[in-house]
C-alpha cells in the first residue's frame, strides 16, 4: 500500500498463484468451507430468449460451429491488431465450416468489429447489441473462444469454452508477480494462452508504450 496507514483486521497468508486461489483463501479466512472451485455463470430464460432472437434475426446457422471472436481489451497496450484476428479467421474458415460471433463495448470494439467485417462481412457484429447476461448466453451457445486479456476470456473459462487467449505481458523482472498471465489466466479452463516469451529490449521492468508493440 506504499505509503499510505492501514490497519489490518487480519492478514491473509496464501501461497496463492492465481487471482481465484486468493478470493477462496478470504473465503476459508472468514471460516467458509470450499467443495467446488470452479466458476458459475447464471442466465435466465429472458436472456436465452433474447439471444435466440438475435441470432435468428443474423441467420446464424446453428448446426455450425460458432467461434466467439473478441477483439478488444480494457488497455491499447493489450490489443492484438485487427489484421491479425482477420488473418487468422480466414484460416480457419478455409479449413471448417464455421460462424464468427464478434462481441465487444464500446467504441474500440465498434471500430474494431467495423475493420473485421469489411474484410469478413460474413462474420455476425454483436458488439454493443448484448448485455452481459446476454453476452454469456451467447457464449453459452459456442464452441470456441479468441480474443484478448479481457473479461470474455474468464465468461469462456466459465462456459468451459476451447480456444486461445492472446497476453501482451510477459515477464516483469524483479516484480512480486513475476508472470500476470498466470495470476489472471483463464480459471481451470482448457483455453490455451500465447504470449511473448521474452520482453522487448526496453521493457523488462514494465512497458511504456501507448500501443501494443
Amino acid at each position: 500500500m506504499g505509503s499510505c496507514d492501514v490497519f489490518f483486521t487480519d492478514h491473509v497468508h496464501t501461497l496463492a498463484h492465481h487471482e481465484v486461489e486468493q478470493t477462496l483463501a478470504c473465503l476459508e479466512l472468514l471460516h467458509h468451507s470450499i467443495h467446488d472451485t470452479s466458476l458459475e455463470l447464471w442466465t435466465d430464460a429472458k436472456d436465452r430468449t433474447g439471444v435466440m432472437r438475435l441470432l435468428k434475426e443474423a441467420d446464424v446457422v446453428m448446426k455450425r460451429k460458432k467461434i466467439v471472436v473478441c477483439m478488444t481489451t480494457s488497455a491499447p497496450t493489450r490489443n492484438w491488431p485487427v489484421e491479425n484476428y482477420i488473418s487468422v479467421c480466414r484460416q480457419i474458415e478455409q479449413k471448417y465450416d464455421v460462424e464468427f460471433f464478434l462481441l465487444g463495448a464500446g467504441d474500440t470494439a465498434t471500430r474494431a468489429a467495423k475493420q473485421f467485417c469489411a474484410a469478413m462481412p460474413e462474420a455476425h457484429d454483436f458488439t454493443n447489441k448484448t448485455n452481459l447476461r446476454e453476452t454469456v448466453a451467447i457464449m453459452q451457445l459456442a464452441d470456441f473462444h479468441l480474443g484478448g486479456d479481457t473479461g470474455t476470456a474468464h465468461i469462456a473459462a466459465a462456459c468451459g469454452l476451447h480456444g486461445v487467449e492472446l497476453f501482451a505481458s510477459v515477464r516483469w523482472e524483479g516484480h512480486a508477480m513475476e508472470d500476470p498471465s498466470q495470476w489472471f489466466a483463464p480459471w481451470e479452463s482448457p483455453l490455451q494462452i500465447i504470449q511473448p516469451k521474452h520482453a522487448l529490449p526496453g521493457c523488462e521492468h514494465g512497458c511504456v508504450a501507448k500501443e501494443a508493440h
